[in-house]
Order: structure tokens, then C-alpha cells, then sequence
């Protein structure tokens, strides 16, 4: 299943051992980046985060950043993200991601 900007604030059922992806707007260039806030290590793993150029876009422009997730555990667990320049800390943070995992 995929997640997006647009499920910011939902609850969203899932079965445990789904595969989950978070596709977030991302421009590193400008440094700032996403980045997850602390699972419970038996609850989600992170399998994998990558950056996606977007389509036909030049130097410089944005794309999307994916985290791939899997659902190890069950129960209501909280998907936080944090945009921000990491050298900066959390007084650079442009914008926050949640939703609420509800997963059986």
C-alpha cells in the first residue's frame, strides 16, 4: 500500500506483514530532507529509503522521498516524519507528516 501527503491525519487498516510505502514531496538539493521519527523496533522495520528524481525534471528540481516499510507487529502504531535540514536540527523543520497505522 502506498501513503502520501494526502492521508496526513487519517487512521489507516492495514494487516500485519503488509508492505507499506510513504511517498513523500522531497527536494534534497535545498537540504532538507525527511526524515522518520522512532518505531518500536517490533512494530515496523525499515526496509528501505530512497530518493525518485521527478519525471523529466532538470538539475535541482524535486521528486519524491519512499520509505519502504514492513508491518511486524499489530496494534495502533504512529507514522511521524520530520522535514528538516538534519545539521540544523528540529528548529529547521518546515513541515511534519501523521497518520496512525491501525494494524491487525
Amino acid at each position: 500500500m502506498k501513503i502520501t501527503r494526502s492521508d496526513h491525519g487519517k487512521t489507516i487498516e492495514l494487516p500485519k506483514g503488509a508492505d507499506l510505502v510513504l511517498e513523500l514531496e522531497e527536494n534534497p538539493t535545498t537540504g532538507y530532507r525527511w526524515q522518520l521519527l522512532d518505531f518500536a523496533p517490533h512494530t515496523v522495520a525499515i526496509v528501505q529509503s530512497e530518493y525518485r528524481a521527478g519525471p523529466g525534471k532538470g538539475a535541482g528540481a524535486g521528486g519524491l522521498r519512499c520509505f519502504h516499510l514492513e508491518l511486524k507487529g499489530t496494534g495502533t502504531i504512529p507514522l511521524r516524519a520530520k522535514l528538516l535540514r538534519a545539521w540544523e536540527g528540529d528548529n529547521s523543520i518546515l513541515e511534519r507528516f501523521e497518520a496512525t497505522l491501525l494494524v491487525k
